[in-house]
């Protein structure tokens, strides 16, 4: 189910953007980023204030070696990207501590703040 609590940013620098989900579990959030062809080198997972950032680049295949080759027909996108996501205020992001990239996906997990202690029921005087 969509939640409009969350806002994604796509700062796109070029047609590459990695398709992006996120979890909300009791205790927590899980980002999950699906970056295909990236070097785990070429990815970057930053916290700026209150919203975090996947950057990176995925490079465009090279026909070394194949004299004479072109491509007929290309589908596969490439080259540098940028999403903002902006968490729900619960989200406790100065908690995250690192990121998983394995097989083309990139899984963050973003703690949920405790909540704070409700306020105390209290009887205020009418002057």
């Amino acid at each position: 189910m969509y939640n409009d609590d969350f806002c994604i940013e796509c700062n796109s620098i070029s047609m590459f953007e990695p398709r992006i989900d996120i979890i909300e579990r009791p205790k927590e959030y899980e980002v999950v980023a699906e970056i295909p062809g990236c070097n785990k080198a070429d990815v970057k997972v930053e916290v700026d204030e209150d919203v975090l950032i996947i950057s990176g680049k995925k490079e465009m295949m090279k026909e070394e070696g194949k004299e004479g080759s072109d491509y007929y027909y290309r589908e596969c996108s490439y080259g540098e990207f940028s999403r903002g996501l902006s968490l729900p205020e619960n989200a406790a992001l100065d908690k995250v501590q690192s990121a998983q990239y394995d097989a083309g996906r990139l899984r963050i997990v973003v703690p949920k703040k405790k909540p704070s202690a409700a306020p105390k029921k209290r009887k205020i005087d009418l002057k």
